[in-house]
């Protein structure tokens, strides 16, 4: 899915994926001083039912970007994770 982020064909950046992961719209001048991970919400998250968008945990920028496995089509999980992204703000930003 990063492939078609990359490629354009997404109606999102990676720029807004890395925002919506670390709650950063740029790579820091120093790097990361822990990468980026991605993870998958095979339980429910917090007592709630398991949910259609991806969830981010931002602390210090190390960012943890958790995808749903619960989608029964490819197209599904992309057009709700695309939703997810475009549609989660986050730390005051427009």
């Amino acid at each position: 899915m990063l492939l078609l982020v990359t490629e354009g064909k997404l109606d999102v950046t990676l720029a807004d994926v890395l925002f919506f992961t670390t709650g950063v719209k740029s790579v820091p001048p120093v790097g990361f001083k822990v990468t980026p991970s991605i993870e998958f919400m095979h339980q429910r998250h917090r007592e709630q039912s398991t949910s259609l968008f991806p969830l981010a945990h931002t602390c210090s920028c190390t960012g943890t970007l958790v995808l749903p496995i619960v989608h029964i089509t490819y197209e599904d999980f992309v057009s709700n994770f695309v939703y997810g992204v475009k549609n989660a703000h986050g730390f005051g930003y427009a």
